[in-house]
């Protein structure tokens, strides 16, 4: 059992992340490439995208099953966090690879992404429309989301790790357990968080989203136009 609690939690929140990351990407061929989106939005790259996510948070996972071991003592089991547990070597490095490759990367993705969405939220003849700041409000909001929830995790047991590695007064590495403790639950609710963000507002991302897709679909077709007749006088 306590094998499964610390899997489950790792798999949902590395799920999370990814899921967050893909979410990022489509927002992102949806804004900059609006036309080419058509075959992204099709059931059977959503099937593999979940299938992708679900296989990759499954592989980054599994180790973290034997690395950590229940422990006994006076008549109480505990169940001891990655953390909390021996060997301090090997859980080290598993550690590092594990938040370079689920939290680094994909953290790199959804800024770039983000940021680009936002960046051309901003240009166009509708930069001042409503629609618009309301949808750019909404991806800087989505991106502080993911920040404020991952990341102090993610340093917090780099830390804690290298604090049972270093030699440093109790205090101190009791007062970092603390702070990774409490950083936990505030991992596990971005799932709600985002939840509750797309469910209430997303609606005028969509209005956004569509805007600009008729508007650029507007100007090629335009511009196709002045093409032909150029060519044809």
């Amino acid at each position: 059992m306590c094998k499964f609690i610390r899997f489950g939690f790792h798999f949902n929140l590395y799920s999370s992340i990814l899921f967050l990351t893909c979410f990022s990407i489509f927002r992102y061929f949806v804004i900059i490439h609006p036309m080419s989106c058509f075959s992204i939005h099709k059931k059977r790259w959503a099937v593999v995208a979940c299938a992708v996510v679900w296989i990759v948070s499954l592989v980054a996972v599994i180790p973290m099953t034997f690395l950590i071991t229940a422990t006994t003592s006076t008549n109480r089991s505990a169940c001891p966090d990655l953390t909390s547990s021996d060997d301090l070597t090997t859980i080290k490095w598993y550690n590092l690879i594990l938040t370079a490759t689920t939290f680094c990367l994909p953290l790199v993705i959804v800024t770039l992404c983000y940021t680009m969405i936002i960046y051309t939220l901003t240009q166009g003849p509708q930069m001042h429309s409503c629609l618009k700041q309301k949808a750019r409000r909404l991806t800087i909001l989505l991106l502080l989301v993911f920040y404020i929830c991952f990341l102090p995790f993610h340093i917090l047991r780099v830390i804690r790790i290298e604090s049972r590695l270093l030699s440093i007064s109790c205090s101190t590495e009791h007062q970092i357990h603390e702070a990774y403790i409490v950083s936990r639950p505030l991992a596990a609710l971005n799932t709600f968080g985002n939840l509750l963000l797309y469910v209430v507002v997303s609606s005028n991302f969509q209005q956004a989203v569509c805007s600009m897709v008729r508007c650029r679909t507007g100007g090629d077709l335009e511009q196709g136009k002045k093409v032909s007749q150029s060519n044809n006088p």
